[in-house]
């Protein structure tokens, strides 16, 4: 899998927060060492997890099913997470959510990798998320994307502009691989709202 550093926590050390709110006073770089570990905590546990790819398609693809059938893995991960550092609150529930939407977005990275992509062009996607605009980031986080060919076409446009491979072979991963750093901003973003509030 992507390390830390070259998957979701390179997305939150390029300006990707660009595309959080704007009234968003705290970032990542406000967190103490410890406070981005605790952070991380669930989706490096799912990175070590043998059920990493599974977790991982299950989540992009947005399986019910197949969510169901792997909670007792994101369950084992969760748990010692919240025993270690003694969760209360929406913790845990906000750590999960950072930990599966990084995981997806890091396995659909690996796709791109196997598909012939070079690692410095897919870390180019982040730069393209800044170009989008507001409905369109709506429209990734809400899943509305997947049906709508213009937005697909904008975003196309927006990731040629930054120097990502123009090839319609790439597109569908490459989409999904954008709306999970634009979720894991969000995400991330809550937690550390919730760590500051």
């Amino acid at each position: 899998m992507f390390a830390r550093s070259t998957g979701l926590a390179a997305l939150l050390a390029v300006g990707a927060f660009a595309c959080a709110p704007a009234f968003a006073q705290k970032q990542v770089s406000d967190l103490s060492e410890a406070q981005e570990n605790e952070m991380y905590c669930v989706y490096d546990g799912i990175g070590k997890s043998d059920a990493y790819y599974e977790i991982a398609e299950a989540y992009a693809t947005d399986d019910a099913v197949a969510m169901d059938a792997l909670s007792e893995d994101i369950g084992v991960v969760s748990d010692a997470c919240s025993t270690k550092y003694n969760w209360q609150g929406d913790k845990e529930i906000l750590a999960v959510g950072i930990g599966l939407v990084g995981t997806a977005a890091d396995a659909k990275m690996e796709e791109l990798l196997d598909m012939g992509v070079e690692e410095a062009k897919i870390l180019l996607i982040y730069s393209a998320m800044p170009k989008l605009t507001d409905a369109d980031v709506d429209a990734f986080f809400d899943g509305t994307w997947a049906t709508n060919d213009a937005l697909k076409q904008r975003a196309a446009v927006a990731l040629k502009s930054v120097g990502y491979p123009e090839d319609p072979k790439l597109l569908p991963t490459t989409l999904t691989v954008l709306q999970m750093s634009i979720v894991s901003v969000a995400t991330v973003q809550d937690w550390i709202d919730y760590v500051f509030q």
